[in-house]
């Protein structure tokens, strides 16, 4: 895990919404399933302008774990009702209903949330589980208290 925060407007769109926080989502597909093929879903199936998420952790190459920007950070999202235009939405890729994320994809995760903590000026705890706004399993186990001590950890010694 890399303890250096980017520069804020390496992530930051300078139209960006003033986000408030960040909704965790899984994709409740195989962890092989590629950030190109959920924005196509949501486009070509769902019929949305873009990917409903602003980024997706997904599966490189190699089998580690990376960042995929998703919909622009100048758009409202189409994660969460309710929470669209307040909220960002990060997709942890893979079925975490009965397993956990491994931990380098918390790892990735955690970069990305970190820089967007610093970028949009609020703390870990503005992460949540999709499941906390809407009547939802979404995103399964995975351990929102975890990555947010993830998150702290890395703003602290940034």
């Amino acid at each position: 895990m890399s303890s250096r925060i980017l520069d804020p407007r390496a992530v930051l769109d300078e139209s960006a919404i003033e986000w408030e926080g960040v909704l965790i989502h899984h994709s409740a597909t195989g962890p092989t399933v590629t950030a190109k093929q959920i924005t196509d879903y949501h486009m070509k199936e769902r019929g949305w302008i873009a990917c409903g998420y602003h980024g997706l952790v997904e599966m490189d190459a190699h089998g580690g774990w990376k960042f995929a920007p998703g919909r622009s950070l100048s758009m409202f999202g189409a994660h969460c009702p309710g929470k669209n235009k307040t909220h960002l939405g990060l997709c942890l890729v893979g079925n975490f209903s009965n397993a956990t994320p491994t931990t380098m994809q918390l790892d990735a995760a955690a970069e990305i949330l970190a820089e967007w903590c610093v970028a949009f000026d609020f703390g870990p705890e503005n992460i949540w589980p999709h499941k906390a706004y809407r009547a939802t399993d979404c995103p399964g186990i995975v351990d929102i208290l975890g990555l947010r001590a993830r998150v702290l950890a890395i703003l602290a010694h940034g």
